[in-house]
């Protein structure tokens, strides 16, 4: 049985990485610059920032404030300029993570937890999932990771040393619930601090500008789909694959975000059209477990993000839900800090 995790920021912010976007616009609006056109895109991003949250997904804004420029030697400038800080600063959180919190993760732990989502899961929730296992009955459990983060933080607890969008065979077992578990393979769908890194948006009416959807140069530079072509690596059709043939589908620390909708829509394919099931944990930090029973209303809207208007009749059947799981939490770490 094939199952895929789907990791988004959220797992860095988990493990205590300053990844949020508003962490690299405080030290990005610092940053010196010669040239008129980004200082006026500081300008502009300061003062929205304190008067609007719409900068929280950096991809989808963007979209909307190209408008504001007129050529490809524009576009190009701005999208460097922010696509080489934003580097830059997550190198510098990489290396704050390995000289610090990474040497306090126990590798065994973090394995352990990733190779069990189940355990995470609560009540009815845990007893579905466990019995959809036992009808699948293949054996062993291939585990696949497909990271949204430029950052290499798994990497780092996984003591893997060397740069690369792809990590295939990593070896990595565990007999658990008398079952072997194997940690197969991580990708990084949209690169990484050091190559290929991909910052955009999902499709052309995500771009504001309606001229610059007629450029060929800056669709494909920034229509995260067409990216991925023009850089050829082949990442994100592997990654496709791997999400066709999963058995479960995990989601963890994701926002499902608008500018990764061909993901969610990939999903809502394989949910429809086969067996297979979605786990999600997702984060309310204003959920609590006294109201749960508010659960409900909240898997619904994101049942809504991955469907669309089209909700199947079997949705609630095949997506679990959990909010403010443990996973990936405090006891991954050996030693505690604040």
């Amino acid at each position: 049985m094939h199952i895929a995790y789907m990791i988004g920021n959220g797992f860095d912010i988990a493990l205590g990485l300053k990844t949020k976007y508003s962490d690299f616009y405080q030290f990005y609006v610092k940053t010196e610059s010669n040239s008129e056109l980004i200082r006026e895109f500081k300008k502009a991003l300061k003062e929205e920032l304190g008067i609007t949250d719409k900068w929280s997904d950096l991809e989808l804004a963007l979209g909307q404030y190209l408008q504001n420029l007129s050529n490809i030697s524009q576009f190009d400038e701005l999208l460097d300029d922010i696509r080489f800080n934003l580097s830059e600063y997550l190198k510098n959180v990489q290396g704050l993570f390995k000289s610090d919190i990474c040497k306090k993760i126990d590798t065994k732990e973090f394995l352990e937890q990733l190779l069990t989502p189940e355990r995470f899961l609560r009540g009815r929730n845990k007893s579905a999932l466990e019995q959809f296992y036992s009808s699948v009955e293949t054996k062993p459990y291939y585990f696949n990771v497909i990271s949204f983060n430029y950052t290499n933080s798994i990497e780092q607890i996984l003591k893997i040393t060397h740069d690369s969008n792809e990590h295939l065979s990593l070896g990595y077992r565990a007999v658990i619930g008398n079952v072997e578990r194997r940690l197969y393979n991580l990708y990084h769908v949209h690169g990484s601090v050091i190559e290929d890194m991909i910052l955009g948006i999902n499709d052309e009416n995500q771009l504001e500008n309606l001229d610059f959807r007629d450029i060929p140069e800056i669709r494909s530079d920034f229509i995260k789909p067409e990216s991925n072509l023009a850089q050829g690596h082949g990442v994100e059709e592997v990654c496709k694959e791997q999400i066709r043939k999963a058995s479960v589908i995990c989601i963890f620390g994701s926002s499902l975000g608008k500018t990764d909708q061909l993901w969610w829509e990939l999903i809502a394919e394989q949910l429809r059209e086969r067996e297979c099931r979605l786990v999600i944990f997702d984060y309310k930090p204003h959920f609590l477990q006294l109201n749960s029973s508010r659960s409900f209303r909240f898997k619904q809207e994101i049942i809504r993000i991955i469907f669309g208007n089209d909700v199947p009749s079997d949705a609630n059947d095949k997506v679990y839900v959990n909010f403010n799981s443990d996973l990936f939490n405090s006891e991954l770490f050996k030693i505690e800090f604040a």
